[in-house]
Parts: C-alpha cells; sequence; structure tokens
C-alpha cells in the first residue's frame, strides 16, 4: 500500500515531430484383462506372497475448474476514506436497487486511522471472476465522491490480462455505477456526451490519420500500484506553463504491472509529454 501524501510530480519531455517518426483429449491408460481366467488344476502355486498392497496408487483425476478472469479494483482515497465502499454483483443492478442481486465481492468503509491509515492513500484489490456480466458500484455515504472538494481521490476498474480500463471516476456524488462482461472486450471510442473524451476511459484521443506520417510511440510499464499513473500530451505553449496548449491526448490510470505500448499520430509540430504519478515514487 503506498501511503504517501498526495502531490503530483511530473516528467516534461519535450520533442519535435518533424518527419516520419519510427513505427515501430486426457490421456488414457489402457490395463489388459483376460476374457477368461485359466482352469484352476492349470494354475500353479505363486513362488512369491502377493503384496499386501498394489505397488502403485490408482491414478485419480481431479475435477475440472472453472476459469476466473482477474479485475483490479485501484483507488486513491481523499481525506475521508470512511466514507467510501465499493461492491460486486452478478446482473446488472447493484445491491440496493435489487434485493436479490448475489454479491461476489464488497469493500467496508475504508479506516483512516491506523493500522487502515487509508486518509488520501493508495489501494489495490484483485477479485477473479467467472464468465458472466457484472455490475460494479462505488458508494460515498457523503454524497461527495472521491474529488474534488476534500482531495484529489479517484478510482479504476482494469482487465489484468490485457490491462484495459473497465471504469474510472473521481467525482461521482452518491454512487456510480458499471456494467460489463467477463471475458472482457473493450469497447470502440464513443463520446455520445461530446466532451472530447472517450465515453470509457475518460481520455482524450487524437484523430485517426491515415496514411500516419507522424506516429509518436510510448511505451509504459506500471508498477505495483497502476492506479497512481496517467499521462497528458500537449501541443508546446509558448509559455512556461504546459497547460497553455491544447491537450491532444491523454492515458490513464491503469492496471498494475502490465506493459503497455501506445501509438499516435500526430501533426507536424512541437509538443510537451507529462508522465503524472500520484505517489511522488
Amino acid at each position: 500500500m503506498s501511503q504517501s501524501t498526495m502531490f503530483k510530480s511530473s516528467a516534461l519531455f519535450l520533442f519535435t515531430l518533424l518527419g516520419k517518426a519510427l513505427g515501430q483429449e486426457p490421456s488414457v491408460i489402457s490395463t489388459y484383462f483376460p476374457t477368461s481366467l485359466p482352469p484352476p488344476w492349470q494354475t500353479n502355486e505363486p513362488t512369491v506372497s502377493p503384496t499386501a498392497f498394489p505397488s502403485t496408487a490408482p491414478s485419480i483425476s481431479s475435477a475440472p475448474t472453472e476459469t476466473c478472469y482477474k479485475v483490479e479494483i485501484g483507488l486513491i482515497f481523499d481525506k475521508y476514506p470512511d466514507e467510501t465502499s465499493w461492491e460486486l454483483v452478478k446482473g446488472r443492478r447493484p445491491s440496493f436497487q435489487n434485493n436479490k442481486a448475489v454479491t461476489v465481492k464488497e469493500s467496508p468503509f475504508y479506516d483512516p486511522k491506523p493500522p487502515g491509515n487509508y486518509r488520501e492513500a493508495s489501494e489495490k484489490h484483485i477479485v477473479c471472476l467467472p464468465e458472466g456480466r457484472y455490475t460494479f458500484t462505488i458508494m460515498d455515504r457523503e454524497k461527495d465522491g472521491l474529488c474534488c472538494n476534500e482531495g484529489e481521490g479517484r478510482y479504476v476498474v482494469t482487465y489484468q490480462s490485457t490491462g484495459d480500463m473497465i471504469a474510472q471516476g473521481a467525482d461521482f456524488g452518491e454512487f456510480e455505477s458499471t456494467t460489463f462482461d467477463v471475458p472482457y472486450r473493450q469497447p470502440n471510442y464513443k463520446d455520445n456526451d461530446a466532451d472530447g473524451r472517450d465515453d470509457t476511459t475518460k481520455n482524450v484521443y487524437p484523430p485517426l490519420v491515415y496514411p500516419c506520417v507522424n506516429k509518436l510511440g510510448i511505451n509504459l510499464k506500471t508498477d505495483d500500484y497502476g492506479v497512481e499513473t496517467t499521462f497528458e500530451l500537449w501541443t508546446r505553449s509558448n509559455t512556461q506553463d504546459y497547460q497553455d496548449g491544447t491537450l491532444v491526448a491523454s492515458g490513464g490510470p491503469y492496471t498494475s504491472d502490465h506493459e503497455y505500448n501506445l501509438s499516435y499520430c500526430l501533426d507536424p509540430g512541437k509538443y510537451t509529454f507529462v508522465l503524472l504519478d500520484w505517489a511522488c515514487d
């Protein structure tokens, strides 16, 4: 668990795109049994006493196990973690909307004092789910989410095998729910609310261009707390504040201990890449 107080550190990488960049059946054991036994008068006395137990143990086949798929829940808490809890249920609706809902996993409210020390800290949980449909719900009993009046917390739900984001959020009020299937398949880009961000990931993506002449590649390997990591890509501004430029791409938060290889097609120009780690580590 990361117990660091919340700060943001950023590493700025400046670069100029001046031309085309580098692209970069179970096994069967057969046993012979004779179809008939010889007459008793043809049987000789054995020369060796039979052993008390068979010389080899019989093979035992275990029942097949159900495949499960790992989903990670990453959390960064605000100043009041004892207001926050979450649940994972089967089906389309959370337990407070469906009294017949089957709860697969749920959290308590998180203790801000020792030994918990969850105040402005990060945490993660990994849940292994059989194939099916599930709903994740995060709740705040003070109805102010994880951000932004009492800190800058957030949550992310990711599919571990691919690193794909299932849901993320921060400023959600009383609760926020997301229904998904496992195995999980990342949906296509959608921006139904026209805010310039993908509806699932809440990230910005540059327009797709074909052919891609100026390709930017980003290789990113997350540590034990992928929820802490994000990045931004801005057009270069004429001031010392990179946020005076235009945000053209963003990424994260991520799953933990996963390697991502990302690529974007960009217009020629100068850009600022900003890598952010919530815990400053």
